[in-house]
């Protein structure tokens, strides 16, 4: 092998390196932003899920809570039916 061959190999292993570097920062970023976003919409609902809870508790009427929340007609329907248990 020349020594030409040799720094054009020695190159392209240091463009791979390099290459495999930005690749690992970037889906290291994309997915801390993704567990982030998941943990967000977590929390949303479990926050919505104990203000149903309560509201169920004060007898609100189910179609108020669910349009309150966000929740579905049928979430609500199963967290009163839980409740009531």
């Amino acid at each position: 092998m020349t020594l030409a061959e040799i720094l054009r190999e020695e190159g392209k292993n240091e463009g791979r390196i390099q290459g495999l570097k930005e690749g690992l920062e970037q889906g290291l970023e994309q997915g801390l932003e993704q567990g982030l976003e998941k943990g967000m919409e977590v929390g949303a609902k479990n926050r919505a899920l104990e203000v149903a809870r309560k509201a169920v508790h004060e007898g609100v009427e189910l179609p108020l809570i669910a349009k309150l929340t966000g929740l579905t007609k049928k979430e609500v329907e199963k967290l009163a039916k839980e409740l009531n248990n």
